[in-house]
């Protein structure tokens, strides 16, 4: 998103294929009330954002993970993250605001506080409604899958349900504004699901296999593998599989 689009939110005339920027809206509000006129400016703060959305995930990482040396590397895996890399090459796309949105989200899951883990969510659903949904269940799943190796009362599944919950009224928030705006709330990412769209994003990904594999999760593809070695119990393998493949699929079809 250019900044001129960013100040002319919620952008009544644009296409239907474009229409989904205006379902991200947290870098446009934050231009709009702070009067930010300067495209420096605009690209300073989504550089600000992505290096607090690495300094959460990092510290999450670290804080999260057992042994001095693990946890060094789990830091340094959560920034080395291909996202990142995406959110710079694409400075000034909403994505920056999403990652921030993320790493506020582990924090409020891991917390065990209900009413922060329903903050977050409302803002994560505000801003990219899609992409919360998807880790939200998927986190639920993973969080059920490894329920017998986390803490109990944190990391758990009743939590993330809590997030996704926030994350459900975020975006209701967003629907209601933008029908008070007299904007059709439910014109956004839908168009890109269509039967034309999803064959050529599969064709796609089919053809681009190994480098999508990689891309999915790059260095965490070792704390996969290990989480599968700490679940024991088969029907726990199992759900841990489903809540990968879910955004997996995801990343697949779009």
């Amino acid at each position: 998103m250019r900044l001129q689009e960013a100040l002319a939110w919620p952008n009544p005339g644009l296409s239907p294929e474009q229409a989904y920027t205006r379902s991200s809206p947290i870098p446009a509000l934050i231009a709009k009330f702070a009067h930010i006129t300067s495209v420096d400016v605009w690209l300073w703060m989504h550089m600000i954002a992505i290096a607090i959305a690495m300094a959460l995930l990092s510290v999450w990482a670290y804080r999260h993970t057992t042994g001095a040396s693990q946890k060094r590397r789990a830091a340094r895996l959560a920034v080395l993250i291909p996202i990142f890399g995406s959110a710079f090459v694409l400075i000034g796309n909403y994505d920056a605001f999403t990652l921030l949105a993320i790493g506020i989200g582990l924090f409020a899951w891991s917390s065990g506080n209900t009413y922060f883990a329903v903050i977050a969510g409302v803002l994560l659903g505000f801003q990219h409604f899609e992409q919360a949904v998807v880790a939200c269940v998927a986190l639920s799943i993973a969080a059920y899958a490894l329920r017998e190796s986390l803490p109990q009362g944190k990391l758990g599944t009743v939590q993330a349900l809590w997030l996704l919950g926030g994350v459900l009224g975020g975006k209701l928030i967003l629907i209601a504004t933008l029908f008070a705006l007299g904007i059709d709330p439910f014109q956004g990412r839908g168009v890109y699901m269509t039967k034309d769209v999803v064959s050529s994003a599969v064709k796609n990904s089919i053809d681009f296999g190994p480098t999508l594999l990689m891309s999915w999760f790059a260095g965490f593809w070792v704390f996969i593998v290990l989480g599968f070695c700490v679940v024991k119990n088969f029907r726990s393998r199992v759900w841990l599989a489903i809540s990968l493949l879910i955004p997996a699929l995801m990343a697949v079809v779009t």
